[in-house]
């Protein structure tokens, strides 16, 4: 017997299960405010995944039942962005890093580049 071993994943929903016009993320139903931040950004709570998945999804007596439609993993519910959406995201996240990673670097340097000094000689 020569099989490796690797961990669980817990929060792992098989492929099959999911829509591949959108991308997945458990959120926190316990954080305040949590939910209804990640819904104003274009998340929405998955209600269909749940019944493809009841089955084969291991449960402990920690997960509970949920009391909607929706996935849930212990306090953790299911959530999907359209792909569109999570482009859009992404490529605002890219900017802003570039943007602030800039800005960074100009306040470590003191260097400003583009600019133009004329001094009198």
């Amino acid at each position: 017997m020569n099989k490796s071993w690797k961990p669980a994943k817990v929060l792992e929903i098989p492929k099959r299960f999911l829509d591949p016009n959108f991308v997945y993320r458990f959120a926190s139903k316990n954080q305040t405010g949590r939910i209804d931040k990640l819904k104003a950004e274009g998340w929405e709570i998955d209600h269909e995944v749940q019944k493809k998945v009841e089955k084969e999804l291991q449960k402990t007596i920690s997960d509970g039942k949920a009391v909607d439609t929706s996935l849930q993993v212990r306090e953790l519910v299911l959530m999907r962005l359209p792909k569109e959406a999570a482009d859009a995201r992404n490529a605002y996240y890219k900017q802003f890093t570039y943007q602030k990673g800039a800005k960074d670097e100009l306040d470590k340097t003191g260097q400003s580049y583009g600019k133009v000094e004329i001094t009198k000689e």
